[in-house]
């Protein structure tokens, strides 16, 4: 039985410091396929990245837009239940821009006009998009997937969700 193993009773290295032919034909080793990583974009953002809303930013001179959420105007002011006032249309850009900040991502990417991209990202193995999304300052796209994690930020009431003409309407 240990005769039909390769290398079974054979004095043969299996690791060596010079390379060795391998011949397809007479070698019966199983071919596992390589792995593919549809995130084949990978960058680190610099510093002087510029966040324009909670969806989009600038870097050396490439627009990327982050594909599966649905970023508000970075002007927008929402009103939370207790009265307080909150800019969170700029709390939404400088979430983005802190979550992203010297993270090295790794992305798949569409080209959309000259310079400009839509890009699903993942820093590690979170993606971008669900982050943004269960933080409640950005809304998912129709599409998405991401339903159950907007509705557990609405339920949370974090970020735009804070507002209750958001939740009423859902529209921010």
């Amino acid at each position: 039985m240990a005769k039909d193993l390769p290398y079974a009773g054979s004095q043969d290295p299996i690791w060596t410091d010079r390379p060795v032919r391998v011949d397809r034909e007479g070698q019966a080793y199983e071919r596992i396929p390589g792995l593919i990583d549809p995130f084949v974009t990978k960058f680190r953002i610099k510093p002087q990245a510029q966040a324009f809303d909670g969806g989009s930013f600038r870097q050396d001179g490439i627009i990327f837009i982050i594909a599966d959420v649905v970023a508000p105007d970075p002007k927008r002011i929402c009103h939370a239940d207790d009265g307080s006032i909150r800019a969170c249309g700029s709390q939404s850009r400088a979430f983005l821009k802190s979550l992203i900040n010297r993270r090295y991502l790794e992305c798949r990417s569409w080209p959309i006009v000259l310079d400009t991209r839509m890009i699903d990202c993942r820093i590690g193995q979170y993606r971008i998009a669900e982050t943004l999304v269960a933080s409640g300052y950005v809304r998912a796209a129709r599409d998405a997937g991401l339903v159950a994690v907007e509705q557990d930020a609405m339920r949370r009431r974090a970020g735009l969700w804070a507002d209750a003409g958001c939740r009423l309407s859902q529209r921010c």
